[in-house]
């Protein structure tokens, strides 16, 4: 009997702003790629892991603001224009600096991930993330953890200038959004407490600045928890 194999298939529609679409229907293929390195430093062996990857989506997708005739769309009033490829390429690390055990991650790591999107159909031009966490700095807490998040993500430029003539002209904006949409961050505090094999708490602190990518909403301040279970 053969096998055959190729890269995940790809649906030709998108989902909502919120969900996703569940046809089988496919139109082209997405093809990840990522090398990366491993290093040990010091007596300590600290640990670090560096990577540069992306991914290719040979799809077409709709041109969120250029038309088919090369106009913007709210003037033309024509479809947009077929995007034939688009993709995505990110370089990120993490490397341990300092060491309280010997258990494999029992120290404070360093966590860096920048990454760009390459097509106008994306709904996101870029993200940025830094942080720090702290593993098994409690003797009789090895595995529990405490990290600190920073994000930032920049909507894709089409999408803006889209919405912006939308509302320029009083039209309803793109995505249901009240106002034009630029960029949003995010700082997160997370503990990662293990309660007992398999069983993982996960109590977590966010505020949101521009909310919605924009400066419609004042920043937000949430509180909540996740509790996960592996048997």
């Amino acid at each position: 009997m053969s096998e055959k194999w190729g890269p995940p298939l790809v649906s030709p529609t998108e989902g909502g702003r919120a969900g996703f679409n569940f046809s089988f229907a496919q139109d082209g293929f997405v093809i990840p790629m990522e090398i990366g390195w491993q290093p040990e430093f010091g007596k300590g062996k600290m640990t670090g892991h560096y990577k540069l990857g992306g991914y290719v989506d040979t799809s077409n997708h709709p041109d969120p603001f250029t038309s088919i005739d090369g106009r913007p769309k709210p003037i033309s009033q024509l479809p947009g224009k077929t995007e034939r490829q688009r993709g995505a390429w990110y370089v990120g690390a993490d490397q341990m600096v300092f060491r309280y055990g010997k258990a494999a991650n029992q120290g404070i790591i360093l966590y860096g991930l920048a990454g760009w999107n390459m097509g106008a159909s994306l709904p996101n031009q870029s993200q940025y993330t830094l942080g720090i966490i702290s593993q098994g700095m409690f003797p009789a807490r090895i595995t529990d953890a405490i990290s600190f998040f920073w994000t930032r993500q920049v909507v894709n430029r089409k999408i803006t200038r889209m919405q912006e003539m939308q509302s320029d002209m009083g039209l309803p904006l793109l995505g249901g959004v009240s106002k034009p949409q630029s960029s949003f961050q995010v700082l997160e505090l997370t503990y990662t407490a293990f309660v007992s094999p398999g069983v993982k708490f996960f109590p977590d602190l966010q505020y949101i600045i521009h909310p919605d990518a924009n400066r419609v909403y004042p920043n937000a301040l949430l509180a909540g928890f996740r509790l996960l279970a592996q048997f």
